[in-house]
Parts: structure tokens; C-alpha cells; sequence
């Protein structure tokens, strides 16, 4: 799930190194945003981006 809109997502991705996988909670993502209103606000700001680079018309 997206963590900012708690939407459903889906991604595959391969490391073209080798790397860690690390993971974060929902509550805790939101406790680090907390005390950051300006990267919360640029996080929310990017969401919104792509959303609306994924919507498409639908012609009638």
C-alpha cells in the first residue's frame, strides 16, 4: 500500500547491485512525518503528480 494514500500499489523491482531491503511501517512513516511538515507536504505534492500522469481520459 502507498503509504500517503493508503492506496493499493504493485511494483516489481531488480537491484542492479547488490543492496538491503528495508522496510517501514505505516505508523512509523507517519511518526517521521510528523515533526517534517515541508517534506510531508512535498511527498504529498509528488503523489499527486503521478497520479495525474496515470489518469487518463476516456473519450465518450
Amino acid at each position: 500500500r502507498c503509504l500517503l494514500t493508503k492506496a493499493r500499489r504493485r511494483a516489481n523491482v531488480i537491484a542492479e547491485t547488490y543492496c538491503h531491503m528495508l522496510s517501514l511501517s505505516d505508523d512509523d512513516f507517519h511518526q517521521a512525518l510528523d515533526g517534517r511538515p515541508l517534506m510531508k507536504k512535498a511527498m504529498e505534492e509528488l503523489v499527486r503528480e503521478q497520479q495525474s500522469k496515470q489518469s487518463v481520459a476516456v473519450p465518450d
